[in-house]
């Protein structure tokens, strides 16, 4: 795999949302993220985390995701756009 793919660093904040609350994000921004999230991803405590949108153990979707984001249908499992 190119090292571009697997060496992004470690702060991921300008792109990627790490241990942050889903509902206190939606309640605040209720008409920028959906009210029920997809049930295919996985959320910690409420939290997303990096496995809520990424499974280690599947690639079948490519880029390990936990589901396809063909016409970005993982993103708009949780925002609006």
């Amino acid at each position: 795999m190119p090292s571009t793919f697997w060496r992004i660093g470690a702060d991921l904040t300008n792109d990627h949302p790490v241990s942050i609350s889903y509902t206190a994000v939606q309640a605040g921004n209720p008409e920028g993220f959906v009210e029920t999230p997809n049930p295919l991803l996985k959320f910690f405590d409420g939290n997303v985390e990096c496995a809520t949108c990424h499974n280690v153990h599947d690639s079948s979707n490519g880029m390990f995701l936990r589901t396809a984001n063909t016409q970005s249908a993982l993103c708009t499992a949780c925002h609006i756009k």
